[in-house]
């Protein structure tokens, strides 16, 4: 089958989503749509800054497992 490569797109009206769908379709290309509601806020850099540190003091305080413990968990139930 080749190389395959997902793309995320995200567009901003009915007409764009439109316009993406016919072009998928013209190429015979699999697509898949998937409707959110995300909202990306637009945060300043010491916003950022504010968030990345909370989530690190979190993850300090032990709030946050890491993958690999949240898998040892599952495997043992």
């Amino acid at each position: 089958m080749g190389i395959q490569n997902t793309f995320t797109i995200h567009t901003n009206s009915v007409e764009q989503s439109n316009a993406l769908k016919a072009f998928v379709k013209a190429l015979k290309m699999e697509y898949i749509v998937v409707k959110d509601e995300i909202n990306f806020p637009s945060m300043t850099e010491q916003e950022i800054i504010d968030q990345a540190i909370k989530v690190n003091t979190e993850i300090a305080q032990g709030k946050y497992i890491s993958h690999a413990e949240l898998e040892k968990k599952a495997n043992r139930w």
